[in-house]
């Protein structure tokens, strides 16, 4: 019977900043070290990017 690993590491997006790039509808985030990259819908709303729907890879 194997047990179930608890991991109680920071996440990376606390742990570094990302290099950010917006297009007119896209908001990427690239996490170098952790070698991620977010891509998310976006709209603003009230001055402020709201991100809509966000996928990782």
């Amino acid at each position: 019977m194997t047990r179930k690993k608890n991991y109680h590491s920071q996440p990376y997006w606390e742990k570094e900043k990302p290099q950010e790039v917006k297009t007119d509808k896209l908001w990427f985030s690239y996490y170098p070290v952790a070698g991620k990259l977010q891509i998310a819908a976006y709209f603003p709303k009230d001055g402020e990017d709201i991100k809509a729907k966000v996928e990782y890879t």
